[in-house]
Formats: C-alpha cells, sequence, structure tokens
C-alpha cells in the first residue's frame, strides 16, 4: 500500500490556516511562506485501498473520463423557425433565452433527493441492487427534495445548520485530506477519496414538450461537480467527468411514450478532482441547468465561424464551418442549409447563402461522430468591428430545409468581427486588437454566490459583467474553469474581453504527486477538458484567450508528446490559430508558434521592480494574469502598475485577483442568525480561513471602495496639466471611440466649493481613439487666499445598454481628474475681544465664554493627562475625551501583526507639569495655552502637547509625538492622535479625499471636494474578517453636526482622518463582526502619517513610500471652531 508521504503530510498540516495564518494562496509567493510554529496538528490516519472500489469510473479509472457521452459542440440552441431564432437571439440582457424554444425542455426545478455521506452508503450498496441499474420503480417518497441547479452544500435547516454537509474553502491542499490520506491504484495514480465523500442521488419524472415529441432527443448537463452516472427508465445512459463544461448524451432509444424517469447519482470527488484543485469553496452537485433538446432527423450539430481581416481593415473574410449528422436511420439526401446575415435586423446579402447537402450517411451510433462538414466563404465590405468600446455583433442565421423544402430547424450565432495578434512594433511584441495596441484591465472572476453557491443564474451574471462595464474593467479571465455558457453570450454584447481557461488546477498534487506533470497517462482526460472548452465557445468575439489551465506545472518539461500540456497547446494552435494561447506556469515561446507553449507571457504577483526588470530584458508581449490581491481592505497601487504597464509598451495590463468575495452564508443554530461563513467556520481542521475574501465585490455584489479606484485607474480618459502654461492635455486610450460620444465638463472647486463650470465644444472635445490634444484653460476669478481644484469630468452622452446603478447612464461619470491651480492659505488667525472664565480644581479646569454668534461654549480640561474631556456649544456636547496619542490599526488583511507595543502605545502616556500661560486685559482672561511635555511609556519616547483656548471658543491643538524605530518596536499603522466624539453626533462633513473609504496608495480614485457621511457608515460592515477601514485622506477641515450646533477642526497641513464605531483591538481578534465590541461613543482618528495597504496579503510590504519613517517625529496641529 503506498500512502502519502511524510513530508507531503507535514506541508499540509503545517502549511494550512487554523486561526488566520495563511498559506501564500498565490503560488508565486508559496516558498516565502514561513510555517507557523506550534500550529495544531489533526490527526489523519492512513487509509487502505478500497478494492471494493476498483473498476469503478470514478474512483480510479483516470484514462476513463466519459462513457456514452456526445463530442463536444458549440452551445447551439434548435428553433423551428429561423424568425424565432433571430429574436430569441437578439440579445443576452432581455428575458427572451433559449428555453424559449420549442424544441428545448428544461429539468430544473424540483428533484427527489437521497444524500449518502460516503460511497458506501450509497443506494445501490444499501440496497444490494446491480451497481449497474437505477430501478425505475424506486420509491421516493421519502427522499428530500433539491432544487436543480444548486448545490448540495448550500442547503440549510430550520435552524440555520447545513442540512447535509458544509462547504470547504481550501486552497492549495486537496479538501479530502481532511478525513483520509491519498491512495493510489494499480498504475500508481491517485484515486478518489472513500472515507468522506458524498454521493447525491437525484431522480425525477418528466414527460416530454410536444415540441420534442417525434425527435431524437439529447440530454444535456452545463455543469456537474465532479462526476456523475445518469439513467434514463432505470437503464445506464452515461458518465462524465469535468464539472464545468456540458455533458450531453443522446437518449432518444431509451425514452417511452408518457412519463419518464431520469436518475443521477453525483460524486462530490472523483478521480478527475485531482484535476480540480482551484482556490475557490468546494461545492458539488447538479449547479447549472438540465435540459432536454429535440433534433430533426438531420441536425445542425456544430458551428465554426472564422475570420480574417484585410491589413487596412476595411473588409474581413469570414469561414464558417457547419457540422450536419444524420441522426436517423435511412440516408438523407436533398437537404440544403440557408445562410443569412443580418445587422442589427438588417440583411447584409441581398440573397442568403445556400449549401446543398451531399448524401448523409446512417450512423450506428452518434457517439464519437460529428457529421460532413458543410463550408462557406463570404466577403463583408467596411466591416463593423468588435472592440471592447464599441462590441458591434452581426447574426448569422442558418436554416436547415430538407428535400422538399420545409424548413426542419434554424440556429442563430451572434458573431462578432475581429483579430488579435502578436506583433513586433518599434522593438518589443504587442498584442493587438484590430491592429492598436491592447491594454488589459482586467479582472479574476470566480463563478459565487452566498445562497446560491456556485448555481449561478442569469441575474448574477447579468449583475457582475454589467458591474465591471460601469467601472471601466475591460476583460475577465474565467478563473480557473470555463463559465456558466451564458456568460459568453452577455461578454460578447457588453465589450468584455475573455481569457477562457481549462478546468485544470491541481497545484499541490503538481508539487508532491507529479500530477499530471509529463506523465502521459493524463493526456486523454487534460486534452478533453480543453477540447470541451474550445469547441462550447469557439464561436464568442469576446474569447480573445485560450488559457491551458492553472498551477498544475512547476517543471520545465521537454516538449513532447509526454507533457499534457505542450498536447494541448498544440491542438489548440491547430483547431483555433486566430486566438492566442496563454498558461503563466509555462511561458516558454520559441521562434515560431509551433515551437511555443504559448503566444503571450504572463505571470502571477510580480512587483513593480520585478516587472521593469522583465521589460528590461524581455521583449515579448505580457501581462499579469494574477495581481492586486483584494483581500479584505486593499487594493493598493494599482496607479503605480499602470504607470509601468503605459510606460513600456509589452506590458499590456494584467487581472485584479479577483472580483467578488467567495463566502457561503452559514447559520448559527444557536441564535438562528445567519452570517458571512469562510473556511474556520465549517469545521475543517485543514482549510485557508478568510483568504477566499478577495473581492473588488462584496458577497451581496454591492461594489466596494476598492472599486473606484480601479474606476479611476483604468479609465480610458487620461489628463496631464502644465501649471506654468495652464495648458490641459487630453489623450483618448479608447480603442474606436472618439471623445466626441461623450461630454467634457471643466469644473472649478473653491475651498471644495464648485463656483464654475466650462462643457467643451463639439470642436474642442474631438479627438480620435489614440490620439491626444492640448487645450488652453483660464482660470476663472476667485479669492486669492482659496484652494482651487480642476475637475475634468468625462460623461456619458446617453444610457448604455449595459447602464445600472453604478454607472453607464446619461451623465455618468467615466473620466475624471483633478488638478490643483491654487494652493490655498490658512485663515489669519483673529483674537476676538472676549473673554474667559476659567474654574481651576486639581484636574479638571472648567473653561467658559461665549462664541462670536453670541452662544455659550464650555470646555472642561484634565491639565495633568492634557486631554480635553469634554467641549459642549449650548446643549450640545462633541468632544468628551483626547487628544490622545494612536498608532495602531486593526490589522488589514494586508498588515503584519503589529507589535503590543505599538497596539497600547497611546494608551500610556505620562506628562510632567504642564507650563501655562493666560493673556489678560483688564483682568480678564481673554486666551489662556496649557503646554505640556510627557513619554510614551511603550516606546520611551517624547510628546508635546499644547493647547490653546480663545475667549470666542476657538481652541488651537497641537500634539508632537516621537515614534522608535521599527527596529525596536516593528512598523506602526500611524502616527497620529484620537479624539472621543459624544455618542449624540451622527453626522460628518469634511473637506477632503471622498466620498469613500481611501488610504495613501489607494486614493486615486477618491476626488478632493466636500462631503458629508453618518458616524456608522465609515466601518465597512461587509468584509468577511473585521480589520480597519473607513479612512479618508488629505482631509483640509471636518465640521461635526449636531441637532442644533456644528463643531469646525481645520488642519494646518491635510491629515488623515478615520472614525471608528468600534473597538480595534476587538475587531482584530474577531472572526466576524458579530464577534467585536462596539464602541459607546465615536472615535475620531487625525493622522500625520499612516502605513499603506499594501497589495500582498500573505506579509509582504507596502511600497517603502507609504511605509511609516520611523524614529522621527510627527505632528497633528488644528483647530475648533464653533460652528460651521
Amino acid at each position: 500500500m503506498i500512502t502519502i508521504s511524510e513530508v507531503f503530510m507535514k506541508k499540509i498540516i503545517l502549511g494550512l490556516v487554523i486561526s488566520g495564518l495563511i498559506l501564500g494562496g498565490c503560488s508565486s509567493k508559496m516558498d516565502q511562506f514561513v510555517e507557523p510554529q506550534g500550529t495544531p496538528r489533526p490527526s489523519i490516519e492512513p487509509l487502505p485501498t478500497d478494492t471494493s472500489f476498483a473498476g469503478e469510473e470514478w474512483y480510479d479509472q483516470m484514462e476513463v473520463w466519459q462513457l456514452h457521452r456526445e463530442p463536444a459542440r458549440a452551445a447551439l440552441t434548435p428553433y423551428p423557425s429561423s424568425q424565432q431564432a433571430l429574436l430569441a437571439e437578439t440579445s443576452a440582457l432581455d428575458e427572451i433565452d433559449a428555453a424559449s424554444s420549442s424544441r428545448i425542455q428544461s429539468l430544473n426545478g424540483r428533484w427527489a433527493f437521497y444524500y449518502a455521506t460516503k460511497p458506501t452508503d450509497r443506494l445501490k450498496n444499501l440496497a444490494g441492487y446491480d451497481a449497474q441499474w437505477y430501478w425505475e420503480d424506486w420509491d421516493t417518497a421519502d427522499w428530500d427534495q433539491i432544487d436543480v441547479p444548486s448545490n448540495i452544500q448550500t442547503q440549510w435547516k430550520e435552524d440555520g445548520s447545513f442540512r447535509y454537509e458544509p462547504p470547504i474553502y481550501i486552497n492549495q491542499i486537496y479538501p479530502w485530506l481532511n478525513y483520509e490520506a491519498i491512495q493510489y491504484g494499480a498504475q500508481g495514480q491517485p484515486v478518489a477519496a472513500t472515507a468522506v465523500n458524498s454521493v447525491g442521488h437525484y431522480k425525477r419524472e418528466f414527460t416530454l414538450d410536444e415540441g420534442l415529441q417525434n425527435k431524437h432527443v439529447f440530454l444535456r448537463f452545463e455543469g456537474v461537480e465532479s462526476a456523475f452516472y445518469v439513467y434514463i427508465n432505470g437503464q445506464p445512459i452515461g458518465y462524465s467527468e469535468d464539472s464545468y463544461t456540458p455533458a450531453e448524451f443522446n437518449i432518444t432509444p431509451y425514452l417511452k411514450e408518457g412519463v419518464n424517469t431520469i436518475a443521477v447519482e453525483v460524486y462530490r470527488w472523483s478521480d478527475g478532482s485531482y484535476f480540480e484543485n482551484q482556490d475557490f469553496i468546494r461545492l458539488s452537485g447538479i449547479f447549472r441547468d438540465v435540459t432536454l433538446i429535440g433534433r430533426e432527423a438531420v441536425e445542425i450539430r456544430d458551428l465554426f465561424v472564422q475570420s480574417d481581416l484585410a491589413e487596412d481593415y476595411t473588409q474581413a473574410q469570414v469561414q464558417v464551418d457547419v457540422d450536419l449528422r444524420n441522426l436517423s436511420q435511412q440516408p438523407q439526401a436533398g437537404w440544403t442549409l440557408e445562410m443569412e446575415l443580418v445587422d442589427q435586423g438588417r440583411a447584409v446579402f441581398d440573397q442568403p447563402l445556400n449549401l446543398e447537402s451531399p448524401e448523409l450517411p446512417v450512423l450506428e451510433t452518434t457517439e464519437n461522430q460529428t457529421g460532413t462538414t458543410l463550408c462557406a466563404h463570404f466577403t463583408i465590405d467596411q466591416p463593423k468591428l468588435w472592440t471592447p468600446d464599441q462590441p458591434h455583433l452581426y447574426s448569422l442565421v442558418l436554416t436547415l430545409k430538407n428535400a422538399a423544402g420545409e424548413v426542419m430547424e434554424s440556429v442563430c450565432q451572434r458573431i462578432g468581427l475581429r483579430e488579435i495578434e502578436v506583433q513586433t512594433v518599434d522593438g518589443v511584441q504587442q498584442m493587438l486588437l484590430n491592429g492598436k495596441p491592447l491594454m488589459l484591465k482586467g479582472v479574476n472572476r470566480h463563478e459565487t454566490d452566498p445562497v446560491k453557491g456556485r448555481a449561478l443564474g442569469a441575474q448574477e451574471i447579468i449583475t457582475d459583467l454589467k458591474l465591471m462595464k460601469a467601472y471601466n474593467i475591460n476583460a475577465f479571465r474565467t478563473s480557473h474553469y470555463p463559465n456558466h455558457p451564458l456568460t459568453y453570450d452577455v461578454a460578447d454584447e457588453l465589450g468584455l474581453i475573455v481569457v477562457d481557461e481549462a478546468n485544470i488546477e491541481s497545484h499541490i498534487g503538481e508539487k508532491e504527486l507529479g500530477v499530471p506533470g509529463n506523465n502521459p497517462l493524463y493526456n486523454g482526460l487534460i486534452l478533453d477538458r480543453t477540447v470541451s472548452m474550445v469547441e462550447r465557445d469557439k464561436n464568442h468575439a469576446s474569447v480573445l484567450f485560450w488559457s491551458l489551465g492553472n498551477e498544475a506545472t512547476y517543471s520545465e518539461y521537454e516538449m513532447n508528446e509526454n507533457y499534457p500540456f505542450y498536447n494541448t497547446s498544440m491542438w489548440i494552435l491547430q483547431r483555433d490559430p486566430r486566438r492566442l494561447r496563454v498558461y503563466e506556469r509555462d511561458n516558454r515561446i520559441g521562434d515560431t508558434r509551433e515551437t511555443s507553449m504559448v503566444d503571450v507571457a504572463s505571470s502571477q504577483y510580480w512587483t513593480l521592480d520585478q516587472l521593469k526588470d522583465y521589460a528590461k530584458k524581455n521583449k515579448h508581449a505580457f501581462f499579469q494574469s494574477e495581481y492586486i490581491h483584494a483581500m479584505g481592505n486593499g487594493v493598493a497601487n494599482l496607479a503605480e502598475y499602470f504607470a509601468l504597464f503605459k510606460t513600456y509598451p509589452q506590458l499590456q495590463g494584467g487581472f485584479i485577483w479577483d472580483f467578488i468575495d467567495q463566502t457561503i452564508l452559514t447559520g448559527d443554530p444557536a441564535t438562528g442568525q445567519f452570517y458571512y461563513g469562510y473556511g474556520s467556520d465549517w469545521g475543517t481542521p485543514l482549510n485557508d480561513g478568510d483568504f477566499c475574501g478577495n473581492g473588488l465585490v462584496n458577497a451581496d455584489r454591492t461594489p466596494s471602495a476598492e472599486l473606484e479606484e480601479v474606476r479611476k485607474v483604468q479609465q480610458d480618459v487620461s489628463f496631464t496639466y502644465d501649471s506654468q502654461k495652464r495648458r490641459l492635455t487630453m489623450t483618448n486610450e479608447f480603442l474606436a471611440t472618439d471623445l466626441n460620444a461623450f461630454a467634457v465638463e471643466l469644473n472649478f472647486y473653491q475651498n471644495g466649493a464648485l463656483f464654475h463650470t466650462t462643457t467643451l465644444s463639439e470642436a474642442e472635445k474631438a479627438l480620435p481613439p489614440g490620439a491626444a490634444k492640448t487645450i488652453d484653460v483660464a482660470l476663472p476669478d476667485s479669492d486669492s487666499d482659496a484652494e482651487v481644484i480642476l475637475e475634468i469630468d468625462v460623461k456619458y452622452s446617453q444610457d448604455q445598454s449595459w447602464a445600472n446603478a453604478h454607472g453607464g447612464k446619461q451623465g455618468d461619470i467615466l473620466a475624471f481628474e483633478q488638478f490643483v491651480l491654487q494652493e490655498g492659505k490658512p485663515a489669519a488667525s483673529v483674537s476676538p475681544d472676549l473673554s474667559l472664565t476659567v474654574s481651576e480644581q486639581e484636574d479638571k479646569w472648567t473653561i467658559q465664554g461665549r462664541t462670536e454668534q453670541n452662544q455659550d461654549f464650555e470646555m472642561i480640561l484634565n491639565p495633568a493627562k492634557m486631554e480635553i474631556e469634554a467641549y459642549r456649544l449650548g446643549d450640545q456636547t462633541f468632544l468628551t475625551g483626547g487628544p490622545q496619542p494612536s498608532f495602531y490599526r486593526a490589522e488589514t488583511s494586508g498588515d503584519p501583526q503589529f507589535s503590543e507595543a505599538v497596539r497600547q502605545a497611546g494608551k500610556a502616556v505620562e506628562y510632567k507639569s504642564p507650563s501655562i500661560q493666560r493673556k489678560e486685559e483688564n483682568g480678564e482672561v481673554k486666551q489662556l495655552t496649557i503646554k505640556a511635555s510627557g513619554t510614551i511609556n511603550e516606546f520611551n519616547t517624547g510628546l508635546e502637547t499644547e493647547i490653546t483656548i480663545q475667549g470666542n471658543g476657538q481652541v488651537a491643538v497641537t500634539m508632537s509625538m516621537k515614534v522608535p524605530s521599527k527596529e525596536k518596536v516593528g512598523p506602526l499603522a500611524r502616527a497620529g492622535l484620537t479624539l472621543n466624539l459624544d455618542a449624540s453626533l451622527t453626522e460628518i462633513r469634511y473637506n477632503g479625499r471622498g466620498p469613500e473609504e481611501n488610504y495613501i496608495d489607494r486614493h486615486t480614485g477618491s476626488r478632493l471636494g466636500q462631503w458629508k457621511a453618518k458616524m456608522d457608515d465609515f466601518y465597512n460592515d461587509q468584509l468577511l474578517k473585521p480589520q480597519d477601514s473607513g479612512n479618508r485622506t488629505e482631509v483640509r477641515s471636518l465640521t461635526l453636526n449636531g441637532e442644533t450646533n456644528a463643531l469646525t477642526l481645520t488642519f494646518d497641513e491635510p491629515v488623515g482622518m478615520n472614525i471608528m464605531t468600534w473597538d480595534e483591538l476587538s475587531l482584530a481578534s474577531a472572526a466576524h463582526l458579530k464577534d467585536a465590541q462596539k464602541l459607546d461613543q465615536p472615535l475620531l482618528h487625525l493622522d500625520a502619517a499612516q502605513r499603506g495597504l499594501g497589495n500582498g496579503s500573505w506579509g509582504a510590504e507596502p511600497l517603502k513610500e507609504y511605509q511609516i519613517k520611523q524614529n522621527q517625529t510627527y505632528t497633528v496641529s488644528f483647530q475648533i471652531k464653533p460652528g460651521q
């Protein structure tokens, strides 16, 4: 018996999260991971190989991944007429879809369901039935009911607990290692888990709809995880692996009149699961649509549309290959295929193209039979090309007629004419789309939903892709498997580039088990998954890249027939040479495409320095397949990356990791409440905690503040300003759209308030794609002491097809920039002729007076602590404590664990006796200044605080603090102070960057201006794991609004500002927000400096310029003024 190696087991146990420490989830960082000391070791006893399952396809037959499955084909829907086909396929966004065809019958809905924890508990084992049969008359009265599509792990009991089994979240390690070690089969291959490997039994009845009667009927599963057997009327039909591409079976011979039964046996894990080891929540079940398809005696089985563009892009040569297949029991002759091309309702051809079919022979079986191929060529003059900004689609309608001229079926395929290639431009290689350099402004996207799991429907898919368009994302990678078929239809229509990725990832399996390595045993399985993806998606204009897989190669293997990825790469090149190949794990590029593994190089999580070094040494076109790890509160340095992309033309963008937080709604049976769960909530000792929470979009599909940074940095119009010449340069980075298509406004702000607007004329804004122009910008009359900001806003002139609440509507901003034209000057300090009343007690000084608005104010000061214990205007209390120094924030996903000294430093400050100065006139106190030096005990460094109170209620506060070196106390989160706010305050107004949260290395997308926010809205309660959030940068002033009064703080230098309504230490230790402690009063942070967020959730430091310089002094200085 061969079991998992001791070394492998040690790495599994030590390299996983038990309490928040995470194995570097990005493979390029994995070798830098330091194993945590003292991590608990779960007991996993090796199990002997279970010979009772030997020979079963799901268990140990690595060379069997399907039985009786139809050959892969494009996702075509048959309709009874061309009119219906054209209408149903007009748009992926409308309510008319393929299911409207009378030739389609959905089997979605409620199915009877029986759950078995492991294969030995299968019904056929328990009942003693022949393992090859599912009896038609099985009584399902006592079975549960389950929705199809759905996941088995997204079913709940009334008390909130999981009905069957919880999800598992783990990144690199096989999930079944929570229960058993790996066993091996007769060929040395790993075999499927048996100790805990649930089997779902599904069953339902159906009667054929009228449109399918007397037809040849195919049963199609769009997605089943991970392997399944299917039975019709008790007879075995077939078997399939590959969770993310269709499995289609010809069930015609097994059907009967009236009621039919279908039964499906689904295995959570199979031997194919060794290649489905992606970084996602592990689920199973029938999670995509199940349909019946009715076909005539002859069917349009498949369609492949390819195009080539003339060098000047004024003509398109189109080739259409159509497979016709005879499904009947007699030869078919005299059939014709009519072809029409429609452009927005207008026929492109004067007359339809007609292709006569040769005699179609009888096929003994449809398995492995693709039929007879007909080929057509035609030319389109002045074609409307497909680009992300102008995604023009034609509709290709094929109508099949029998020898009598009767229409038998029609299909419609929307096609886009475009050309993606790699060419040498100015000495370096670049990806060109329709002859223009392509910048990938992309994101990785998992299919996930907190309630539906992976069973996404049209609403989630359309919402996701519309959000991408609204936030200037032009591409996505289907990480790491082919997506729901509707996804590609929507991408075609909206204009989103797709990197389509095969469902192949072994990760630690390759590193430790050599799966797949260069073992020819896996050639067929890996090629099958690739073929299934390519054949299904080959007609989509949005698909520009085929990705061979993800994180499944960690050695440089010889490029020959033993290396599975070499075989798939060469097959793709032969089958579809008009698209580009990518595979981040093997970037070998030779002198020709035939000697290259890929056409474009890619990497994961390279730093700016690594990218710069690549660009200086390599000429190959390149993009980052993953970068900007968006876990928790992140997405820093995107602006710096794009600056580099725009400097080196062969660096052509990348794909942020990733689009949406992965989580499953998790119930607490004790309370009946639900929360967003993650790895460590679901009871498996081997898990990767909240490493699944990497989304730009919150789990509920609402945008995070990170997306505003993405929208700004990735906008397609950029600006520079020459302050000496007062000239503005605009650059149009669209591929096909003139700037004239939008409205362009110049807005001028004085101290945050809009005071002048100019709208550019048609002539002024006319700017073709890829061009730049410069215009003069005159400074309107303004206050010479005021800060003046120019904001350029580019707005949509009309609603876009993808418009939503977050962008794309007429008047919405798609691009902006701000420039400070005139620096503001602080207002001169005025000493009004108003008096103070000072009542001095040992540790409580009460200072009273009247404001210039003739309102009472009162301030209570503790001179020993140099703390304002209260500040009131009339009956309204504003401040209740502070200033106190502050150096800590609740650790973000990118932060290190801050030292205890940093955590506690602000709480232990000792002052010497203060010095007191009174400014008096005629025996009355006009101004009181209290100044004291102290020590920050945890740091053993100095502190100076000065507080000056004037008779009109104005207070000047200055705190200067010396911070120790990084070697002494570790890195600081911030250097600043805090003020306690009264609990009655609910709203704040401020002049700074907003309106959303922003940080020093993620604030490009936040505008300088006047904003208001509720106190409770500062903290982002959508974060999967609690951590710091809510910060604002470059704040010039802020106003605390009470019910009847207001208090304003102005700053000598702009500060970072945040309002915390949660205890920061409890946030840091809480697994979920429900576990954290709410503060009785809000805490106002004012920072002279704050650490950047960084973009590496495995401990990578922020860029040096965004780290706090230590062993120096920081000062925060501000004035408190009554009123607005």
